[in-house]
């Protein structure tokens, strides 16, 4: 190794130790800054029960959630500098050295407990899009972290113990049901964000601007009078952001109606106004936690749903991708080979024929039938091969196929088959394509084998970045009702091909009035992602 290509690796491996150590630095001052804030936050959430306790604090939840969203090696540095926030705050505050020290201890256990109980249970970055993820989670985060701060930090309490050891593990257990889960979520989808279409954020301004409205009515507006009954209007936007934004959406929006309550409920407006304060810290606790947890396995559940949805999607395109290889195989084995030998097997049979003019005139009349039948088998391998792997696609387009092939249906199954196109874009993607081709040939298929029509017309229409399709026929029709859900495979492969290009497909059909089939897809295939998401 030369000693220039030494000094540049030592180069490059220094920089990059200075700017990964200059992250460090940074991502530590941000932290500091965070964490005091956030204990300023908490602050302004504490009440007196007689003694002061807090309904929510969310400092050592949000530190945990920055711990796991960074590597190991850098959890001492982010340590130390969140609890230099929290010691900060605690000097503002007044209190004394020992207390600081006792409750800086107390955090500390509680941060460690939660975060590398779930490192040890994750093989990554925890991901809470299933019931066993949620599981794992919650017992280090939600119940084993709160329990040892209530446990330790009950005994520095001037009231009684066991009253406020349950005020400091619902604080804890709701904050880190809903603080670290929204921002993993967060940096999670925060690469993806850009790639999501208009009408998703268009869903997420209506479901905060229901939330946020309606929680601040409950909370901090309404009387007792009308509140028991008005908060149940929450739950629709609570379902609402569980199966379409799982985790992300219901630990978002029950940070959102915490903190109104919370704010409520200390200003002494909202629902959770009973005869002491203690009892109103417990009532407005345990409705948030009785809140947060159902919504959250509804949503985990969702994302699981989503997930096997998605798992099932690229299941059936890597199926029907190997079905077109296949196709594409057996097409080439058919020309290449097969074709070829019959070709050859026809000029041989010419040869012999114009050679035997002595021939019997039955034998000459059996062999015209042998070799009229061959060239009927090469004119079929013929076929099969275009129909198994259609070679005009990708040379002559979409239109020129579909043409020709409904010329050659008509002449083979005697169907008068009218084939209409306009606006067709030049350029359609080879997927999209294909996915049109093959719907024509599926349904015009099952015209010949069902309807017992004599007419049918396809129809190919071209509209901006979408085409639409229509094939109809004058059959006997059936009656959509009967099948019960169970489609022919034939049925199910063209709405499979449809979808996962990104379209719709739609069949109507009636017994005496023919069916109409229809699809709309896009002129370039949609990637799978967006249409897991819709």
């Amino acid at each position: 190794m030369s000693g220039f290509s030494l000094a540049k690796r030592v180069g490059a491996w220094w920089g990059e130790a200075r700017q990964n150590g200059l992250r460090t630095i940074v991502l530590a001052c941000f932290v500091f800054l965070l964490c005091y804030l956030t204990s300023e936050l908490g602050g302004l959430l504490e009440v007196h029960v007689p003694q002061t306790l807090w309904l929510l604090w969310p400092g050592c939840a949000i530190l945990a959630g920055v711990m796991l969203l960074e590597p190991w090696q850098v959890w001492p540095m982010l340590v130390v500098a969140g609890l230099a926030g929290f010691v900060v705050y605690d000097l503002q505050a007044g209190l004394t050295a020992a207390s600081i020290f006792w409750l800086m201890l107390v955090d500390l256990a509680e941060i460690l407990a939660a975060t590398l109980g779930i490192r040890a249970v994750f093989d990554r970055e925890p991901r809470l899009n299933n019931v066993k993820s949620l599981i794992k989670y919650s017992v280090f985060a939600v119940i084993l972290a709160p329990a040892v701060t209530a446990t330790l930090g009950a005994q520095t309490s001037e009231g009684n113990y066991w009253i406020s050891w349950r005020i400091i593990f619902l604080s804890e257990a709701l904050a880190f049901l809903t603080l670290p889960p929204a921002m993993l979520s967060w940096a999670a989808q925060l690469g993806t964000w850009r790639q999501k279409p208009a009408r998703y954020w268009i869903e997420v301004g209506t479901l905060i601007s229901g939330v946020a409205p309606l929680g601040y009515v409950i909370s901090v507006t309404s009387h007792r009078v009308i509140t028991p009954g008005l908060s149940f209007a929450l739950v629709p936007f609570l379902i609402w952001a569980a199966l379409r934004f799982g985790s992300l959406g219901v630990s978002s929006s029950i940070i959102l109606v915490a903190f109104l309550s919370i704010s409520g409920a200390i200003h002494g407006r909202g629902p959770f106004i009973g005869s002491t304060p203690l009892a109103n810290v417990l009532s407005l606790q345990l409705f948030l936690l009785s809140a947060a947890i159902p919504f959250m396995v509804l949503a985990v559940l969702a994302e699981e749903h989503a997930q096997a949805k998605g798992a099932l999607q690229e299941l059936s395109g890597r199926l029907i991708t190997a079905q077109e290889q296949e196709r594409t195989r057996l097409a080439r084995e058919l020309h290449d080979d097969l074709s070829q030998r019959m070709a050859r097997l026809l000029m041989r049979m010419e040869r012999c024929r114009q050679g035997m003019v002595d021939m019997p005139a039955k034998s000459q009349l059996q062999f015209e039938e042998i070799s009229e039948m061959a060239s009927e088998l090469s004119a079929s391998l013929r076929d099969l091969s275009h129909v198994l792997h259609p070679a005009t696609l990708a040379t002559l387009g979409l239109e020129t196929s579909i043409a020709g092939f409904c010329r050659e249906f008509s002449e083979q199954h005697h169907v008068d088959v009218k084939f209409v196109c306009r606006d067709i874009p030049k350029d359609p993607s080879e997927d999209v394509s294909l996915c049109v081709f093959r719907v024509v040939q599926e349904a015009l298929r099952n015209v010949a084998r069902h309807s017992a029509a004599r007419e049918a017309r396809v129809t190919l229409t071209g509209d901006g970045d979408k085409m639409q399709l229509f094939i109809e026929d004058s059959g006997i029709g059936f009656d959509l009702k009967m099948t019960d859900g169970k489609e022919t495979l034939g049925l199910v492969s063209m709405r499979e091909r449809v979808r996962l290009v990104g379209g719709q497909f739609s069949i109507h059909s009636e017994p005496g009035s023919g069916t109409r089939i229809w699809l709309q897809v896009p002129v370039k295939r949609i990637p799978i992602e967006q249409i897991v998401d819709t």
